[in-house]
């Protein structure tokens, strides 16, 4: 009787002994598969900065990527720039320059940071972790140009650098293209373009390239041209890839800037945002503002003061400049082409003469005045020639009311804007020489020649000075008489880009200087905190939540 009284509790006991088995088996197989998952989640962490150093805009990212000799796989998906967050994406925001949406909620992904979800799975088992990383970028190069296609320079050319515009302190200031290959064609060319033109730099002429000709300087070395050294097969010297495009996307909802065409156009310290194109006839003065253009930007006149400015499309600069970096960002970034050029003073007038009727007049004016100007410089002065110039003095009277009158009516400024305070004294100036040249000194010849020459400054007032770091993901293209402070690069990351600018081809990752080009490098902009290559040094792990 004891014996079936006990066979149920033995039943039980049996079962419970079986039942704890299991479930110690399954606790021990469960904490196999989370430690598994952790392992396999590192692997993927690992994989992914891999070839984050490699390349800091990786975004291709994971789907099942397995293991060798060991079981599971581990993915990583990316958010796409631009859409709302998915979650359970990753999101790169390396080359950012604010906050964005991520895994931890709206604007939680700091700029140089990465936030990776790696997700693991190891049989029936499945884990996901988000790796906050941040990126401890490479300084840019001390370098006054880098480039990632050929550089060419044509004429006098000078490069030196500074450490700072307050303490002008000499540092060496050389040139690097990244362009690679062993072709015969020159990667850094430079060639006089008249008898005793030199190029002058006072650090290193370096690139990548391993060709016979990756460096084809015209001349004879130390007379024609020098510099602290020449390299072929060089390192690679990192260089910035801002993303532009996220940048000016992400402030759409900023102020549209206050245009005051040929007068001055003041942008205080907030942001401002540019749907489409945008030119400025006049002066651009940045106020420790910055500039979004989503298109292309045009200055011609003069651009002063602290700011930072980034375009979607093309920049051209016509005129005086001074932009320097600030802590927000380098002074300019533009996802096109930059060109510097000369201050336009005939595209000036033409934009400011709206009216058909005062634009004929101009045309006729300056027609009469070209006119008269080539019969009063053409042969020895006498009494014909002294006619000519006294109607082309009044041909550029008729210049300077119409002008004057238009700059008033528009502006209703009284010596205020500065361009326009130019335009005029310029032709003051003008005014004085030929009446000057013409009843003064006659039978002076190189009043002769100072006369013939009023034509093209008249045409292209000045010539073009620029302060600042410029970035361009295309390339760079200085014209004639350009100088700059500070330093320039162009990565090339627009590929397809090839354009003719004044018979010269230029391609993406190009940087071209023309005649009397001089730049100084200011190592002081390499020191502002957004003034960081794209290229990784290390990575930090900044928070791991699972």
């Amino acid at each position: 009787m004891l014996v079936i009284l006990l066979i149920p509790i033995l039943v039980f006991l049996a079962r419970a002994v079986a039942w704890l088995s299991s479930s110690s088996h399954f606790r021990t197989v469960s904490h196999r598969d989370k430690i598994s998952n952790t392992y396999i989640m590192e692997a993927g962490l690992n994989h992914a900065l891999t070839l984050l150093r490699e390349d800091s805009e990786w975004n291709e990212g994971f789907d099942h990527q397995g293991l060798s000799r060991v079981k599971g796989s581990y993915s990583i998906h990316f958010q796409k720039s631009g859409e709302p967050y998915v979650p359970g994406n990753s999101v790169n925001n390396i080359s950012g320059f604010e906050a964005v949406d991520g895994p931890r909620g709206p604007k939680t992904v700091m700029p140089l940071t990465i936030e990776l979800v790696v997700h693991a799975e190891n049989g029936g088992s499945e884990s996901s972790g988000v790796f906050v990383m941040e990126a401890l970028l490479k300084n840019l190069s001390e370098i006054a140009i880098g480039s990632a296609g050929n550089i060419v320079m044509n004429g006098n050319v000078n490069i030196t650098g500074v450490q700072d515009v307050l303490n002008w302190a000499p540092v060496n200031a050389g040139i690097h293209s990244n362009k690679t290959g062993a072709g015969t064609d020159p990667v850094i060319a430079w060639k006089p373009k008249r008898a005793g033109d030199t190029a002058t730099f006072s650090g290193k002429v370096s690139t990548t390239a391993t060709g016979p000709n990756a460096i084809q300087f015209a001349g004879t070395k130390d007379t024609d041209f020098s510099a602290s050294a020449f390299e072929t097969g060089a390192a690679r010297m990192p260089t910035p890839a801002p993303d532009i495009v996220t940048a000016v996307q992400q402030n759409r909802s900023a102020a549209d800037p206050p245009v005051n065409n040929f007068g001055t156009t003041t942008l205080g310290a907030q942001d401002y945002h540019s749907q489409g194109n945008l030119e400025l006839q006049g002066d651009l003065v940045l106020q420790n503002g910055v500039l979004y253009v989503e298109g292309d930007l045009v200055v011609n006149g003069s651009i002063t003061g602290d700011g930072s400015i980034f375009v979607t499309g093309k920049t051209i600069f016509k005129g005086e400049a001074a932009v320097k970096a600030n802590e927000t960002g380098i002074a300019l970034y533009s996802e096109g082409p930059i060109q510097l050029k000369g201050f336009n003073g005939r595209e000036f007038v033409e934009r400011l003469l709206s009216n058909p009727n005062d634009r004929a007049t101009y045309n006729q004016a300056m027609a009469t005045f070209k006119a008269e100007m080539h019969v009063a410089s053409n042969k020895t002065p006498n009494a014909p020639q002294r006619a000519a110039a006294a109607k082309a003095q009044q041909a550029l009277g008729t210049i300077k009311t119409l002008i004057g009158r238009e700059l008033n009516r528009q502006l209703g400024r009284q010596g205020s804007a500065e361009t326009a305070n130019f335009i005029e004294s310029q032709l003051a100036i003008y005014d004085s020489l030929v009446a000057f040249t013409a009843q003064h000194y006659p039978h002076r010849k190189e009043f002769r020649e100072t006369t013939a020459q009023l034509n093209n400054q008249l045409d292209r007032l000045g010539t073009a000075y620029f302060q600042g770091l410029m970035v361009s993901n295309t390339y760079i293209h200085a014209e004639s008489s350009v100088g700059v402070v500070g330093a320039m690069y162009a990565t090339g990351k627009n590929a397809d880009v090839t354009d003719e600018i004044d018979g010269e081809t230029v391609k993406s990752g190009d940087i071209f200087l023309g005649d009397n080009c001089e730049m100084v490098f200011n190592k002081e902009l390499l020191d502002e905190p957004e003034a960081k290559s794209n290229e990784v040094e290390r990575f930090l792990l900044r928070a791991w939540v699972r």
